[in-house]
């Protein structure tokens, strides 16, 4: 049978992924950066956001980033 169905299914969970600079070097890390570094899960960082207990991502068009200075300082604290 042919699937005529071309576009990508997604499952709608972000991944972390490991970031490919280190947080000592200025850039930009994405929502699955995030996750990999703290260990969290995309609720616990959501739900850190609202509670003030963590930064909020900058936005460039519909992508979420924090810049690597800002998360050295949040997760200094």
């Amino acid at each position: 049978m042919l699937n005529l169905n071309t576009a990508k299914q997604r499952n709608g969970h972000t991944k972390p992924k490991t970031p490919a600079i280190p947080i000592t070097m200025p850039g930009r890390y994405s929502v699955g950066n995030v996750m990999a570094i703290t260990g969290w899960s995309h609720s616990k960082l959501c739900n850190r956001i609202s509670n003030g207990e963590f930064p909020a991502p900058s936005y460039d068009g519909k992508l979420k980033y924090w810049k690597t200075s800002t998360l050295r300082e949040a997760l200094d604290r």
